[in-house]
């Protein structure tokens, strides 16, 4: 007796200690990769961590905090599992501890990344998923370790429709506000939903959706824009638009069905996890996936309508795990009339339905319609009505081949070529955010997740970089697909861990704790550092975009840069700075910060309003600059342009970029005491060319420096247009972060505008 005694308390101190090692293993891994910082978009495609400079500390007092803080906790929370499985199972310390060994195992794998970066391997974002995996993975092994079980009232059907509605409400309000926020803010682009309100807003005056702004034409000028025309923009948004007609509805209306999805989500995961409350949980998983919340926050072009099938194809999930097929069927098609090219995955699902359910007839019929509608819609009709669209879809395939046949042969003939392709570590990265948030649940269900293998493949083997981007609205059709078969796997994960595991009778809350654990960190690690408050901060340009359509009237035809224009896209014709030149439009609006899409046209248009003697300048806020058809122009550059050279405090003489001279600046007290105001003066001897912005270093009295940028002369008298002769002033107010210095020493240069911007 004593003899067992003695071996049960070995065992419990070896558990005890592998989870002791595996928390120091986790701190570890923690400190060290703490050091360096995650950037989900940095460039075109660039998913990646970044090592501080100089490298990661491996070992050092901080470190060793942290391995001991991660023991502690590795024990702890051993112990406490311990105590309460075997309180919830009324056994021994010994037998409730034998799960709890598990612990260990995870927390353990973390220690392989910093050996490998000891080893040179360059750090990447691998590390960060698998942390999240390990997270997420403890969770679900304490949750089947405390036994813990729900309360009688909330495995209720329905309370927790009462709280599915409760959350969903909350997500709709919630993003529908910061979407808002994010238009006044003018931080969301025009072309996805600003074309759309063009459109709707020139139907509505008897153009059916004329729009004269298609990026898919050569030739600026107005036409249709037929590639909006499907059954949610025009039987439900339309009718919307003509209640309230204004370019926030369609923002609204995104963030309503996204959230909307909620609700197929909750059915699946009831239907397939038997329990409510586990369709709750796994419509939280929804709520908060990262590529579901970057399709609502696009802050480069606004919400794309491809959102809007989501809701739509879980549903047809739903219908087809609930055993009706002709449902299925119907909310596939209508996933199709959402976006055309939804249909290669409706032939997917129409085959997964074919050859893994009862239903082969319905299944194969769905996949014959959709590879029809497909091959008729992109290959024949598509191309008749606008060569452009087809040519570049298949343009990113160039390298590849020729169209279809060429890329297949080439698929066939060089697989080597192609495999290198797939497994780039862009598109492992992509893979990653799709799986990840849910505990990569969809990888125990491969039947259903071979839904998404040809859009998958699709982007994989583009050569568009942004089609690597989980920011990009590629990935909107493999959402659903990626969320039906999560449910199902976390199922078939339900059946491996109840015979594996024959003391836990039911794994589901380790599961759902696991799955949901891993989207929440995915939430926090992933989306929220990427809210910053800029992009939603709408003072004080929404009140100058205010006041400017205020000055507009509504029937006037209005010139605007590619930001600006999302706002005026109720007038009577809107054309843009990037397909377009100031001509014959009644105001020309320009903000000189939008510098999104093609910023060189801008600067071009800029500069041919500038010399246009047929416009005036009527409104210069902040940094909008609005011109007038016809109005005065004789004031326009008053107080920049001068005649003669004032007295100067500072005296330079200095020629940069071979054609200015810096004659000197006058050093002025600001509008605060954290400001100052200073007043340079050039002169023009050669013409530049070239667009060129003011930077001025200060040298602070503690050795620190400091820098600031701004737009030359106020943007209204550019170095494009310099002329030999010319006396040029620059006024520019410059905040410090306290008082402004008793003394300092100031340097003034010109840098190109691409570089500034660039940087």
């Amino acid at each position: 007796m004593e003899s067992n005694k003695a071996n049960h308390k070995k065992s419990l101190t070896g558990l005890a200690c592998l989870n002791a090692l595996g928390g120091l293993c986790a701190g570890w891994f923690f400190s060290v990769y703490s050091q360096g910082r995650v950037h989900l978009y940095q460039g075109v495609g660039q998913n990646e961590y970044f090592e501080p400079d100089g490298g990661h500390v491996y070992l050092d007092l901080n470190t060793l905090l942290w391995m001991v803080i991660g023991a502690s906790g590795g024990l702890g929370l051993f112990f406490l599992c311990t105590f309460l499985n075997a309180r919830a199972h009324k056994v021994t310390l010994n037998d409730a501890g034998q799960p709890g060994g598990w612990l260990w195992v995870l927390p353990a794998t973390l220690v392989i990344h910093p050996l490998l970066g000891l080893c040179g391997v360059s750090a990447t974002l691998i590390p960060v998923f698998h942390s999240i995996l390990v997270i997420g993975g403890t969770a679900g092994i304490v949750l089947s370790c405390t036994g813990a079980r729900l309360p009688h009232w909330l495995a209720r059907p329905s309370v927790c429709w009462g709280l599915l509605g409760s959350l969903g409400l909350c997500h709709f309000l919630i993003c529908a506000n910061l979407n808002l926020r994010q238009f006044h803010a003018q931080n969301l682009g025009y072309y996805d939903s600003g074309q759309i309100a063009e459109g709707f807003h020139q139907t509505l005056n008897g153009n059916f959706m004329r729009t004269y702004n298609q990026p898919h034409k050569p030739e600026p000028g107005p036409g249709t824009s037929l590639d909006h025309i499907f059954i949610t923009r025009i039987c439900i948004l339309f009718p919307l638009y003509c209640l309230f007609p204004k370019h926030e509805t369609i923002l609204i209306f995104h963030a309503l069905v996204l959230s909307l999805g909620a609700i197929p989500a909750f059915m699946i995961g009831k239907r397939v996890m038997e329990g409510s409350f586990w369709g709750l949980m796994f419509a939280v998983a929804y709520l908060l996936y990262p590529p579901l919340m970057f399709l609502e926050f696009r802050s480069g072009w606004g919400p794309s309508e491809e959102g809007q099938l989501v809701p739509l194809l879980l549903a047809a999930g739903y219908c087809l795990s609930a055993g009706r097929p002709w449902l299925a069927i119907l909310w596939a098609i209508l996933t199709m009339c959402v976006k055309e090219n939804a249909a290669v995955t409706i032939c997917m699902f129409g085959l997964v339905m074919a050859v893994f359910s009862p239903y082969r007839k319905h299944g194969g019929g769905l996949a014959l319609g959709a590879a029809l509608y497909f091959l008729i819609g992109t290959k024949l009709i598509l191309p008749m009505i606008d060569e452009y669209p087809y040519q570049g879809v298949m343009g990113v395939f160039a390298h590849l081949g020729k169209g279809y046949l060429g890329i297949a042969r080439r698929t066939i003939t060089d697989p080597v070529y192609v495999l290198g392709i797939v497994l780039a570590y862009s598109n492992f990265s992509l893979l990653l955010h799709l799986l990840v948030p849910l505990g990569a649940a969809g990888v125990m269900s491969p039947s259903r997740l071979l839904i998404l293998a040809p859009a998958l493949l699709f982007l994989m083997l583009s050569g568009s970089p942004y089609h690597h981007s989980i920011l990009y609205w590629n990935h909107a059709i493999l959402i659903p697909v990626v969320f039906f078969a999560g449910i199902h796997g976390l199922n078939n994960a339900r059946a491996k861990l109840i015979e594996w595991w024959p003391w836990n009778k039911d794994p589901r809350p380790a599961l759902m704790g696991a799955a949901v654990t891993c989207s929440v960190l995915s939430f926090l690690t992933f989306f929220v550092p990427m809210m910053s408050q800029a992009t939603f901060d709408v003072r004080p340009r929404h009140r100058i975009i205010k006041s400017i359509r205020n000055l507009i009237p509504p029937e006037s035809s209005v010139f605007a840069t590619y930001r600006a224009a999302g706002h005026l896209t109720d007038y009577g014709r809107l054309e843009m700075s990037w397909r377009y030149l100031p001509g014959n439009q009644d105001y020309l609006v320009f903000d000189a910060m939008d510098r999104w899409a093609r910023y060189e046209r801008t600067l071009e248009a800029r500069d041919v309003a500038l010399q246009d003697e047929s416009y005036g300048l009527v409104l210069r806020k902040g940094r909008f600059l609005v011109f007038k058809k016809g109005a005065p122009r004789d004031y326009l550059w008053d107080g920049i342009l001068l005649d003669d050279v004032p007295p100067v405090q500072f005296e330079s003489g200095q020629v940069q970029r071979e054609g200015a001279v810096l004659l000197g600046w006058n050093l002025l007290p600001g509008r605060t005491e954290n400001s100052v105001r200073i007043d340079a003066f050039w002169k023009c001897h050669k013409v530049l060319n070239k667009e060129y912005e003011v930077v001025v270093f200060f040298k602070l009295p503690d050795g620190s420096e400091m820098t600031a940028r701004h737009l030359m002369a106020d943007w209204i008298y550019p170095t494009t247009l310099w002329k030999p002769g010319d006396v040029v002033r620059d006024s520019a107010e410059i905040a410090f972060e306290g008082r402004v210095p008793k003394e300092f020493k100031v340097a003034i240069t010109l840098e190109e505008y691409s570089l500034l911007f660039s940087q």
